[in-house]
């Protein structure tokens, strides 16, 4: 399991066995790049969708929607801060 999230977050999707990871990050992996985004949007998990998101900046696949989806997550996120 280590070895999959050590692969998944240094972005070596390609041989990948997806059911080592975390259950909320297999759809992003899974689906082809365009759906990506998609995926991102149904993590219910806001450090998950953070962590997913920021895969999809260095891997150079996301879109407005992603960049905007993930601002929105860190502002609600900044919302609960105890601070």
């Amino acid at each position: 399991m280590n070895h999959a999230y050590y692969q998944f977050v240094t972005l070596r999707w390609d041989d990948l066995d997806v059911a080592l990871l975390p259950a909320q990050h297999h759809e992003l992996v899974r689906v082809i790049n365009i759906k990506r985004h998609e995926a991102l949007a149904g993590i219910a998990d806001p450090l998950a969708r953070l962590l997913d998101a920021s895969l999809l900046v260095m891997r150079q696949e996301a879109n407005a929607a992603t960049l905007s989806l993930a601002a929105e997550t860190a502002s609600e996120q900044a919302g609960d801060s105890p601070c």
